[in-house]
């Protein structure tokens, strides 16, 4: 992008839609891209990524009175920020909020990429003493910030999202992740955010899972430990949403086999490879699942499903 075409995104798209301006730092060709995740019940949550330079809201913007906060997560080092007279720079899975009706800049001198999370000025986030942690630098170790990010990302990775049902409860869970997160910042026990609501832990445990159930060792002690919690704890959260994890492991495991197996173009593959590269490490084992899943063997599915 172009010094003059950056003039016409700013006038028809940074100013006008997404109510904020860009100031370049380099003479680097400019590039800018924002992936939208979530938009949802005053909850909107996006990818932002730029090449050297700044964001920002000035006094004329913030004249829109957009009563919100945002939630800055930089995925990589020296994102900076000046908000109420303060300048601090961030390191990656740290994080800031803002107050969007107050005038601040937001960027890094050299190419860089946040998650921001706008949260409306709802009670439930000022209750939890959002207005203190205002330009403010939040530890990444933060239990429940490091939920809030991990549930958002595997929201995202979600093939589908269209469902206006889930979008308000993913919203939901985002607001209440996000005062957790502040409540922890400012003090709270790390282990209040363990009261959090169990179907942000479930998707994440099940997101998890589908992301790396082809590995041989995957077990439900490497589910908690990616979220930092006990086995038997996460155990507990997802037996009431019905999910046992260990059956979950393996029907993840059989289904990716037998979507294998129905492919043409792996006719010729072994169904034990096949079964290995799928996490299975007994052969065995594999084979008693498969029939008792699907009422047939590996072998007998494939030769059927090819004949037809």
């Amino acid at each position: 992008m172009r010094l003059d075409q950056l003039k016409v995104w700013r006038e028809q798209v940074g100013r006008v839609l997404l109510a904020v301006d860009f100031r370049p730092l380099s003479d680097t060709p400019i590039q800018m891209s924002l992936a939208p995740i979530l938009n949802d019940n005053g909850v909107r949550i996006a990818r932002w990524r730029h090449s050297p330079g700044l964001t920002f809201r000035d006094e004329e913007l913030v004249r829109d009175g957009e009563a919100s906060f945002s939630l800055i997560i930089p995925y990589r080092d020296g994102v900076r920020f000046e908000h109420r007279g303060r300048a601090v720079t961030l390191k990656a899975g740290e994080a800031t909020l803002l107050r969007n009706c107050e005038p601040g800049m937001l960027g890094s001198a050299r190419e860089n990429s946040y998650l921001a999370i706008v949260l409306p000025c709802s009670p439930q986030i000022e209750a939890c003493g959002a207005q203190d942690l205002i330009g403010e630098r939040w530890p990444k170790r933060l239990e429940s910030l490091r939920l809030l990010r991990t549930y958002v990302e595997a929201y995202d990775r979600l093939v589908q999202r269209s469902s206006a049902g889930v979008d308000r409860a993913v919203s939901e869970h985002v607001v209440q992740l996000a005062s957790l997160a502040i409540s922890e910042a400012l003090g709270a026990a790390p282990g209040a955010a363990l009261s959090v609501d169990d179907e942000p832990r479930t998707a994440i445990a099940l997101d998890f899972i589908a992301r790396n159930y082809f590995k041989p060792g995957l077990c439900v002690h490497d589910v908690a430990r990616h979220q930092g919690i006990s086995v038997r704890y996460l155990q507990l959260l997802c037996e009431r949403r019905g999910v046992r994890l260990n059956a979950h492991i393996n029907a993840v495991r059989l289904e990716a086999v037998r979507s294998m197996l129905a492919e043409p173009r792996m006719h010729d593959r072994q169904v034990s490879d096949i079964a290995l590269s799928c996490g299975f490490s007994d052969v065995s084992h594999f084979n008693r699942l498969f029939r008792r899943t699907f009422g047939t063997s590996p072998t007998a599915f494939r030769h059927k499903f090819n004949a037809r």
